[in-house]
Order: C-alpha cells, then structure tokens, then sequence
C-alpha cells in the first residue's frame, strides 16, 4: 500500500511504548488512541475525518529500539554529555548503531493546526512567579493546543533533572486567533528534596522552557 503513494494513516492500539522504528516507517502519520472504550470508534473517525483536531501529548516516551531502554524525560544530566565539540568522542555518551534520541519524546503529539509562541516576561512575588506568554493558532483551523512548561535549573546544589514538567495549559483557539496568558505558579513548585527528605528551594537563576507542538523557547528567570 506504500507504494500506490496514497498517504497512509495508522491507527495504533496499545497500552504501553512500543519500539514503532519500522511501523512508523511505513505510514505518513500515526494515531495513537490506546485502548480507547466502546465509544472509540466514533472519536477516532471524528479525528481521521477533521471533525475533530488531534490535542493529546504523549505521557510516555516511545524508544527507537530496546537498548536505549530506560529512557524518559526526567532524566539526570550526565558527565558524559550526549554532545560536546570540545571533548573528544571517547567522553561522549552515544550508540555505535543507534541515536540517542528516542523514536516519539515525551510530550509528543501534533495537529492539524500549526501553534507558535513566545515568552512575554516574568514577575517574582514572595510566595509565586508569574509567567506570561503569548500563543497564536497559525492555521484556518478551530483547534485547542497544550501548552507545556518545563523547569531547568543548572546549576544547582544538587542533580536535578534535565528537564521537569511542572504545569500544563489547555488552550481553545478560533481560526488564526492569538491570545496572551499568565500563569501563576507556587514557589514550591521549584522545591526539590535532599538525601535526608528534607526539601530546599534555592536562590539562584531558573530557566522555563515552553513547548508548543515541536517547537521550544526558553526564559530565564532569577530568584
């Protein structure tokens, strides 16, 4: 069926990552609806007929084969970094055979809407920060999109993850609608807990990196 060059959609059922290296070779797009219930058929058409507009994110990542298991967002940086032009590559960690890269992140999915966004500033009160952002449906597509905001801080009195999932917005877009949003956000969401479970939050410069479909910018904000 591939190659009638018709383009191909495949519906994926499952209740857990699958290494999709070969199966995702074969399709233009794929559509991930788990084990959706008795009244999935009719959600599922919805979206292959554009009644209805792809809005999910991935909640786990999907490798590109099994030795790059474990593999998840929240991973620790390591002292052997993925890249870096000025060690050689015996310092480098990285597959003889295979990228680094999993197949499908976390916090993957797409749309049949195009999404950018942009950071418009930041605020520090006592207890909160308060982030603003701008976001715009590019397309002539009513669509709803996820906005996701990761903490980065490095670096810190102790690892922390690479990246951090701390806040998620649901968005409802009109046709080429822009809006700007302001998201408040707890101090305690920058805590993290030492050897002994006592929790800190430290002074020092975070960085919230927001994704919109593929795409990622970043803002650095002091405490």
């Amino acid at each position: 069926m591939k190659k009638t060059g018709k383009p191909l959609i495949g519906v994926l059922y499952t209740g857990r990552p699958l290494v999709l290296t070969q199966v995702e070779a074969l399709f233009d797009s794929l559509l991930l609806v788990w084990y959706p219930g008795t009244m999935g058929g009719i959600g599922i058409a919805n979206l292959l007929s554009g009644q209805a507009s792809p809005t999910a994110k991935l909640a786990m990542t999907f490798p590109r084969s099994e030795g790059q298991i474990p593999l998840y967002s929240a991973q620790l940086p390591t002292g052997r970094p993925l890249t870096d032009s000025e060690h050689s590559d015996r310092f480098l960690s990285k597959y003889r055979d295979e990228s680094n890269e999993p197949l499908f992140s976390f916090g993957t999915g797409l749309s049949y809407s195009s999404f950018t966004g942009e950071w418009l500033g930041s605020e520090v009160f006592s207890e909160t920060i308060q982030l603003a952002y701008r976001v715009k449906n590019q397309s002539a597509t009513a669509a709803e999109t996820v906005i996701q905001l990761y903490l980065m801080q490095r670096p810190a009195a102790m690892v922390r993850p690479s990246r951090q999932l701390i806040a998620s917005d649901l968005i409802s877009f009109a046709p080429q609608e822009e809006k700007e949003r302001r998201l408040s956000l707890p101090l305690s969401e920058l805590v993290f807990y030492d050897n002994q479970g006592k929790k800190h939050i430290t002074k020092g410069t975070y960085r919230f990196l927001m994704r919109i479909d593929q795409k990622e910018t970043m803002l650095s904000v002091t405490i």
